[in-house]
Order: structure tokens, then sequence, then C-alpha cells
């Protein structure tokens, strides 16, 4: 069923509960649209792990949910006790006196070991395997490390002069540097020579080293599928290194509130088999050619002109980095960090109307007429 199916039966259902009494009416159109919302959120899971970092992770979150609701049922199970079983007996055979009560309660085990050692069991147990967990994913597929910018300097110099050979079958590591932005994702190969937004190639079964850092505020990086969560602040690089044997698309996401939208700031993982990764970065660090249409060369000297102080496009003489490269846009899967599909509609919408597209995103309204903007719409469908 689809999502506007499911919401024409959900409007279906809460007119017909104009009969119910008013709580029940209430109850059952709040389970309709936490069904709908459910359904249309598509939002990947972290209990659908798809390596091994992100199963121990998962397996770490069923073990507190299975404690968390033990504890939650007993407790309840004594306080229904203590409120109503012990009242009604008490209705029914008149018992001791209170004091006499409090004297049998100071001699009586049962609540020192039920309100101090097994909490205390439960919470060391937790503790444990916390601390085992992160200790198994701290290597392939969490957060491996700190670095100040000095040393992430170093780190890209390295990469940079060929002394590594990134996504070969021999261990090397494959590294890229992700810079979070309100509120769309900045992700450079230092050694590949490419620079994208808001997807992450990587070559499946290849150990993939993420250094990540902030533009702005703090932000959370996160792709619930595949490794846990790693800090992205300003002025600081975080490291972690992931790797996934399955080739496919995982969506990550921000996790840190960051403003306006930080709902809507996404990043795709895309794990290739390695040689289709190393034909897209072949295509990628390669400069667009010139388009034989005349409206898309018009659309060229609009965007050198109007777009060039914040994006860049390898070739001409955009070469601004406050927005994302441009370069190969038409190649990207979405638009606004995976807010909109891309389209030509969509395209058009963001260089007429960004802030309709996105509300709150730094980029402002161009000041272009129609057949101008029309003309950039048709120059970035060329950007492949």
């Amino acid at each position: 069923m689809t999502v506007p199916d499911l919401l024409v039966k959900s409007s279906l259902g809460q007119a017909t509960l104009s009969g119910c009494a008013p709580g029940r009416a209430v109850l059952i159109s709040g389970a309709l649209s936490l069904v709908v919302a459910g359904c249309a959120s598509a939002a990947p899971s972290p209990f659908d792990p798809r390596t091994g970092a992100a199963a121990q992770i998962a397996a770490l979150g069923w073990i507190m949910i299975v404690l968390a609701t033990a504890v939650c049922v007993a407790v309840g199970a004594a306080l229904y006790g203590a409120l109503v079983v012990s009242r009604r007996r008490a209705i029914a055979e008149p018992g001791p006196t209170s004091a006499q009560v409090a004297a049998d309660v100071s001699g009586d085990g049962t609540i020192i070991i039920a309100g101090m050692v097994v909490p205390a069991v439960i919470l060391a147990f937790t503790l444990g395997y916390t601390i085992y967990t992160l200790r198994e994913v701290a290597g392939v597929g969490g957060a491996a490390g700190v670095s100040g910018p000095s040393a992430h300097a170093d780190h890209v110099a390295q990469a940079a002069s060929g002394s590594r050979s990134p996504a070969t079958p021999d261990g090397t590591v494959l590294e890229v540097r992700i810079t979070g932005h309100q509120w769309w994702w900045q992700v450079a190969y230092a050694a590949e020579q490419v620079v994208t937004a808001n997807e992450l190639h990587v070559p499946a079964g290849v150990p993939i080293r993420l250094s990540v850092t902030s533009d702005d505020v703090i932000h959370s990086f996160w792709v619930p599928q595949v490794a846990g969560k790693v800090d992205v602040i300003p002025g600081r690089t975080n490291t972690m290194t992931i790797r996934v044997d399955q080739p496919g698309t995982y969506r990550g996401m921000c996790s840190e509130f960051c403003g306006l939208q930080h709902a809507h700031m996404h990043l795709f993982l895309v794990v290739e088999p390695p040689e289709q990764f190393a034909a897209w970065v072949a295509g990628q660090r390669q400069q667009p050619p010139p388009s034989p249409d005349a409206v898309a060369r018009q659309g060229q000297q609009v965007v050198q002109r109007a777009c060039a102080e914040c994006h860049a496009v390898q070739g001409t003489g955009a070469a601004g980095g406050r927005g994302p490269d441009l370069t190969h846009v038409a190649s990207r899967r979405t638009l606004g960090a995976g807010m909109h599909e891309n389209t030509r509609t969509s395209l058009s919408g963001w260089v007429t109307d960004p802030q309709g597209m996105k509300p709150g995103n730094l980029m402002p309204r161009p000041d272009l007429t129609d057949a101008e903007a029309q003309a950039v719409v048709t120059y970035l469908e060329t950007l492949k």
C-alpha cells in the first residue's frame, strides 16, 4: 500500500471516529498518524545492521531494551502489589499494626536485594558490555581517534604525495575528509583529487578512514546500518574507520541538532565493487566538456558571473568553496542533502527560489531573469 493510500485511509478512518468517545477517538487517530508517519519516513534503522560493527551496536541496543523492559515490568508489578493487592488484603483481613510492619520490613533483606543489589548488578553488566562493545568497534567501524588541524594536514599531505595507494586489495586504506555545513556534507578524496557533496562513494571490502570536521556548528555523522556516531566539531578533526563488504546504498544523517534544517541533512553512502568505484573516480576527475548547446553555454556564463563566489565548477572561472561543488552535480541522486530528487524541476527551484526549496539555507536568491535561470538549469544538467 502506498503512502497516499494510507493517508486517504487515515483520513477516512478519522472521519468515522466522530461517533466514538472523545478519548478513544484521540487514541485511534494518534495511532493511525504514527503508522502513516512511520511508513512515510523510511528511515534507516540501526537494528538492521549491514556490517559487523553495526551488528555489535545493535546487539548492545537490544540488551539495553530487554533489561529496561524487564526493570519496568518488575517495578510496575511491585507497585501494583503494594498499591492494589496489599490494600485489598488489608481490607479483607485486618493485619498487624504499622509498627509491626515496620519491624518486619527492617529485618527483611528483600528490599535491600531488590532495591540495591539487583540494580547494581544490572548497571555493572550494562557498563561492562558497553565498554566491551566500544572496544570491539573502535577499529573498523568506530571512532578511531581525535586529532587537531596540523595532524590532519600531515595526514592529507601523505595521501596526496602518492605514498598510499587507496582502494587496493592489499590492505591499504582509502582516505576521505568529510566536512559538515549547515545543512549539507562536503566529501573530499585527497589522493584522488575529487570533491563532491552529500554522496560518499567507497569500494566494497576496503577499509575507509573518515576524517570529519565542521565548518560552522557541531554536527554528528551517522550511518545507522554501518557504524556508530562520530562528533563533527569545528576546529577539530575526529576520525573513524569503516568497511562495508556488501554493495548497496546506505543513508546517513546528522544526529546532533544543528539548526533549522537538521532533519534534512542527509548523506548517501554508496558502496560499489572496486572496479565500479575506480570508474566513478575517473569520471569525477574529468572536467565537463564544453556543451554544444547555445543555451547551456549561456548558462555557463551566468554561473561564472553570478555563482562563482560560492560554487566551484572545474575548468571554468567558478572556484568558490562556500557552497557545494557543482562540477558533476547532474550525476548526484538528490539535491539539498537528500531533500529533493535531482530533476530539472528541482534544479529550477534551487536556481529561482532556494529558500522555498530548503528554508533557512545560506544560498541567497540569485538576481536572474527567467531566461537566465532556465539557461543555468540547462547548463547544470550537462554537468554529469
